[in-house]
């Protein structure tokens, strides 16, 4: 990384009224926890590490994204990713898969919301509907 990029990184500062520490990224304030504990800090590495990856734009977490949206976009990926010769591979046809047993269930649940119960819920379902390893 070049040290002219090194100068330009967003600073991390303290909040002197609440003691946190906190970030700016595009203009937008990003609180990070009680500053100078290690959690702050590797939550601040992480964000300007996602914001230097992003040429620089900033991404709310807490955008109201859905579970199909997420799954659209990595299917959009997928398709590029996944190809020989020109074809797709089994390797997207197995993501095609997945997004279809999930769509039904989830589609419209936020992706926030997505987490370990959710995914047993959907491995359940298609256990239930008779598919297995080999299908």
């Amino acid at each position: 990384m070049p040290n002219d990029t090194l100068k330009r990184l967003p600073k991390y500062r303290k909040h002197k009224r609440s003691g946190n520490a906190l970030v700016v990224l595009n203009g937008r304030e990003v609180y990070l926890g009680k500053h100078g504990t290690a959690a702050s800090l590797e939550k601040y590495n992480r964000l300007v590490a996602e914001w230097l990856q992003s040429e620089r734009e900033f991404c709310d977490s807490q955008q109201e994204i859905t579970v199909a949206e997420v799954m659209a976009a990595y299917v959009a990926y997928a398709k590029s990713y996944y190809r020989k010769a020109g074809r797709t591979t089994s390797e997207y046809d197995g993501v095609i898969w997945i997004c279809r047993a999930i769509k039904p269930l989830y589609g419209r649940a936020l992706a926030v919301e997505f987490g370990p119960l959710a995914l047993k819920t959907v491995r359940q379902s298609m256990i239930d509907s008779g598919l297995s390893r080999r299908s």
